[in-house]
């Protein structure tokens, strides 16, 4: 006996409910069904501007910790070069999560092409 493998079929539609799936041949799913992915179903919760208020809140106040460390730390270091070095860290913190970000959307993608 032989088992027919389901038809998976992904329909990018460019509007709501944008990328979405129909599934033929599987008793379970009704083939006019579209199923919305994963991606955009989450996307109701992605509130992007938000993030980056978050991002720069927290780095802000690290800046500031870390200037008043410098301050502390350094009485004899220039003070330009003690705010040139809080301020290369703030640069770097600010990046580290579109970093990975683009990590894991690469890992998804990958993972999306193998399967």
């Amino acid at each position: 006996m032989t088992t027919l493998k389901p038809i998976v079929r992904r329909i990018d539609s460019g509007r709501w409910p944008g990328r979405y799936y129909t599934v033929e041949g599987d008793p379970a799913v009704d083939p006019k069904e579209r199923l919305p992915s994963v991606t955009t179903v989450l996307s109701v919760i992605n509130k992007p501007a938000l993030t980056a208020w978050q991002v720069r809140q927290a780095v802000e106040d690290i800046g500031g910790v870390l200037r008043d460390e410098a301050t502390r730390l350094t009485g004899a270091m220039d003070p330009l070069d003690a705010e040139n070095w809080v301020q290369e860290v703030m640069v770097r913190a600010k990046r580290k999560p579109d970093e990975i970000r683009d990590e894991a959307a690469d890992l998804g993608t990958r993972c999306h092409a193998y399967l």
